[in-house]
């Protein structure tokens, strides 16, 4: 780390995040790294915890590979990804990713329709927005299950399902006059449901 922070851009290669950055968010969720001493051991500091955690998301290597370059066991390495992501995403969610609401549902098909001629569209699933950029994300599912059953098991899929998203009531689409409700578009991975389309 102090060979790194001396040269701002190899911190930013191996990083992928700049040093003012990396601070930013290191003040954002120091409080939840903090751990308290032992009489066996003195804990991981935050900013440790922080740097072995954006290296795991800049390079994905094994937590193996991880504890050797940070000289650590594997299983620390492993438990320290674990519960920094957990504070990263509590503290960092509610700000950054929050819950959309009735009002931010309309924007987005707002912004569909004038980019993308689709009225009512919501999303696009992996429930990006009509630029591109994520709304809500549930990280977690096994690679071998299907698109389809990892959104249906996932917290937006039951969501979805049970008309707990906030969404808002259907309404015409342009030169119509039957009510149709807002939808995400997706491929053909997905299952066709009263919110989910296949263009």
């Amino acid at each position: 780390m102090r060979e790194l922070n001396t040269y701002p851009e190899r911190f930013q290669n191996f990083y992928r995040m700049s040093r003012e950055c990396f601070y930013n968010v290191l003040a954002l969720v120091k409080e939840g790294l903090e751990k308290r001493s032992t009489n066996f051991r003195e804990p991981i500091c935050p900013e440790e915890r922080l740097l072995i955690t954006l290296r795991y998301f800049a390079s994905g290597c094994s937590f193996k590979a991880l504890s050797y370059y940070f000289v650590k066991g594997h299983s620390t390495v492993r438990a320290v990804v674990h519960q920094t992501a957990k504070v990263i995403w509590e503290k960092l969610q509610p700000k950054y990713m929050p819950v959309p609401t009735t009002a931010k549902w309309m924007q987005i098909a707002d912004r569909f329709h004038s980019l993308w001629n689709l009225p009512n569209c919501i999303g696009s699933i992996d429930v990006a927005d009509a630029d591109g950029m994520f709304v809500t994300v549930d990280v977690g599912e096994y690679g071998r299950n299907s698109d389809g059953r990892a959104l249906m098991n996932s917290n937006f899929g039951r969501a979805l399902q049970s008309s707990n998203l906030d969404l808002p009531q259907p309404r015409p689409i342009p030169g119509d006059v039957k009510q149709i409700p807002f939808y995400f578009t997706a491929d053909e991975a997905f299952p066709l449901k009263k919110n989910i389309i296949k263009p």
